[in-house]
């Protein structure tokens, strides 16, 4: 059964969050994956546009297939990168002390 608690546990588990969506009211999923540093890869769109900051809280890409490959390829590139991964993910987890 999927709960609030199951979600959390999902997302502090996760190192990124590819959030697909091409109508997103209020984008609270990424901001919870953000709280727990993990940097989401979403479409700008509705409050996603408002709660992640392209190439520093999260990537943002057009809703289409190449624009969420891009996007990812730009994360597997940073995770290679273990100096640039933790500073991405403390940028990522800022907003919420």
């Amino acid at each position: 059964m999927f709960t609030d608690h199951v979600e959390h546990s999902l997302l502090a588990g996760a190192d990124a969050l590819l959030m697909p969506s091409q109508y997103e009211p209020c984008g609270s999923r990424s901001m919870r994956a953000q709280h727990y540093g993990g940097r989401s890869r979403r479409p700008r769109v509705g409050g996603l546009t408002d709660s992640i900051t392209d190439g520093v809280t999260g990537s943002c890409s057009t809703s289409t297939r190449g624009g969420l490959e891009q996007a990812m390829g730009r994360a597997v590139e940073s995770y290679g990168d273990r100096t640039v991964w933790r500073k991405l993910v403390r940028a990522a987890m800022a907003p919420f002390g």
